[in-house]
């Protein structure tokens, strides 16, 4: 009997604490699902096996202290499911590649996606590494690299058309179908002004450059160490097919990135007067 009575107090329990959470308004937590892509730099392909976590604390700079993870697989395609709704901050990290940090990540209720995220391998020491990337438009944005040659006389032209134009220079990626990357290796450097240039291919006109500025365009440059230098593109100044990015002097042992940013206007891929 008495354990009768105690069932039945128990039940008007949870009786009332339903009844007085549905008088007070109480909402379901509202979530969404967030999917995304991310890119080996030295491929161009998916990476597999990298650790994407998600978080609301802007102020978490360790991926072991996020809120969320998914693992990319074999292709770098990553989900989550069912995470709550918010402005989320996401840390992609993998061994031998560099952290990426991506902020301003909104979930929202149903479905989410993230645009593809690139993460870097670090490169030798010594060396330098340059990735380009941009957005869904244009379709088709053109590294080029400019430089001393190995042979103390000439200058080399890295681009599509010649992707390892002296023993020391690689175009590593050459993408035409969005967003990038394309990377460029520097394994040793000449005593000398290097150049990185990017050329709009989908549009070669004199408006060119107007497509390249709200991709948005973005390089990097790593040593390796990491991150030395991020460039965004430039507010278009209304004349040019070409973001000159920087220039890069080596004199000995010193290697100084210089910042251009600015557009110029090259004839075609092989003019390597602008470039």
């Amino acid at each position: 009997m008495k354990k009768n009575i105690v069932l039945l107090f128990a039940a008007i329990f949870v009786m009332s604490g339903l009844f007085y959470s549905c008088e007070m308004g109480e909402e379901a937590v509202k979530t969404g699902s967030i999917s995304g892509l991310i890119i080996n730099s030295q491929t161009g392909e998916g990476l597999g096996y990298v650790t994407v976590g998600f978080t609301r604390n802007s102020s978490v700079v360790s991926i072991d202290d996020v809120e969320f993870t998914a693992i990319t697989d074999a292709y770098g395609n990553y989900s989550l499911d069912e995470i709550p709704v918010g402005t989320y901050q996401i840390i992609i990290g993998a061994d031998g590649y560099f952290e990426r940090t991506v902020t301003n990540i909104t979930v929202a209720e149903g479905i989410n996606t993230v645009e593809p995220q690139t993460l870097v391998l670090q490169p030798e020491a010594g060396s330098f590494r340059i990735v380009l990337t941009w957005g869904s438009y244009p379709l088709d944005l053109d590294s080029h690299l400019t430089g001393p040659a190995s042979d103390g006389v000439n200058r080399f032209h890295l681009s599509y058309l010649d992707k390892n134009p002296d023993m020391y220079i690689d175009l590593d990626v050459d993408d035409v179908e969005s967003y990038g990357p394309e990377t460029t290796t520097i394994h040793n450097f000449m005593n000398g002004t290097y150049r990185f240039s990017v050329f709009n291919y989908s549009n070669q006109y004199e408006d060119g450059g107007s497509e390249i500025s709200p991709s948005p365009t973005q390089v990097e440059v790593y040593d390796a160490s990491g991150l030395q230098n991020r460039f965004t593109a430039p507010a278009y100044s209304g004349y040019g097919n070409t973001w000159r990015v920087c220039d890069i002097v080596a004199s000995g042992s010193s290697i100084s990135v210089i910042p251009v940013n600015t557009y110029v206007m090259a004839a075609d891929s092989y003019d390597v007067t602008v470039f």
